[in-house]
């Protein structure tokens, strides 16, 4: 990831994989979400592309650094669907499927 490419177990051009810095996941929620939950913590996993028993020690110091992410979101009001509300407020590229209208 230093040198620009994403590792081998980050296939961007898959259907379904996408990848988020830390960064991303903090302005995705202070966006949409900060009127109703809150990120309390924040532990990274999978330090490629070193061994297990490495990767982990790495993973726990640098967590910004490893390749996955893991959060633990607090919701902290009631829900009023902010995050469907979001992409028909905002001026998207892409027009996202937001469900079937009545």
């Amino acid at each position: 990831m230093l040198f620009g490419y994403h590792p081998t177990s980050s296939k961007m051009t898959s259907a379904h994989v996408r990848v988020f810095s830390k960064k991303d996941v903090t302005l995705f929620y202070k966006n949409i979400g900060s009127s109703f939950c809150k990120i309390e913590k924040y532990y990274g996993s999978q330090f490629y592309p070193f061994p297990k028993s490495i990767a982990r020690v790495l993973a726990k110091i640098f967590p910004t650094y490893a390749f996955a992410s893991f959060y633990v979101i607090r919701k902290t009001a009631k829900y009023s669907q902010e995050f469907i509300e979001w992409p028909k407020n905002s001026k998207l590229e892409t027009n996202y499927f937001l469900g079937l209208t009545e």
